[in-house]
Order: C-alpha cells, then sequence, then structure tokens
C-alpha cells in the first residue's frame, strides 16, 4: 500500500472525531471541500511526471526560471481554489 494512502482509517477517523466535537459541522461539507485539493494534487503529479520525462530527454531550465514557473503555478490553483471556495 503507497505511504500516502497507508492512514486512509486514522485519517477519517481523525476527521468524523472532529465532527463530533463541533470542530466542523458537516462532514461531509468537508469531503467535498477536499475533492479539489485531491484533484490539484493529482494535476500536480501528472505535471511532475512530464517534467520527468522532458529532464530525461535532455531538456531542463535554470534554477530561476524553473521556481517562477512553478510559483505562478501554485498561485494560479490558489487563487482558482479560494474563487470555488467563496461561493
Amino acid at each position: 500500500m503507497p505511504a500516502h494512502r497507508a492512514d486512509t482509517g486514522a485519517s477519517a477517523h481523525h476527521l468524523q472525531t472532529h465532527v463530533c466535537e463541533a470542530a466542523w459541522t458537516v462532514y461531509n461539507e468537508r469531503r467535498v471541500d477536499g475533492i479539489p485539493l485531491l484533484m490539484g494534487r493529482d494535476k500536480l503529479r501528472r505535471e511532475i511526471q512530464v517534467g520527468i520525462v522532458q529532464l530525461e530527454r535532455g531538456g531542463f531550465c535554470d534554477e530561476d526560471t524553473g521556481f517562477a514557473e512553478v510559483g505562478a503555478a501554485i498561485d494560479k490553483d490558489e487563487a482558482a481554489s479560494q474563487d470555488k471556495s467563496s461561493m
């Protein structure tokens, strides 16, 4: 089992505990809020894989350019997430 999925039961229990303690009012709302985060994580994984393939083929850019592109992509995704959560 992949490490990122090993604690699924513990995480679900943790969320349910918070619901019982009224830290979050509705458990299902939190699950719905998490779906875009999971989709973003999957998109990031695909983009990282594309980068790995590009590196293997000899394509690369300097550090400053790479971090600027990553920072811009993160800012864009975070802005989109905030727009969706404010609806």
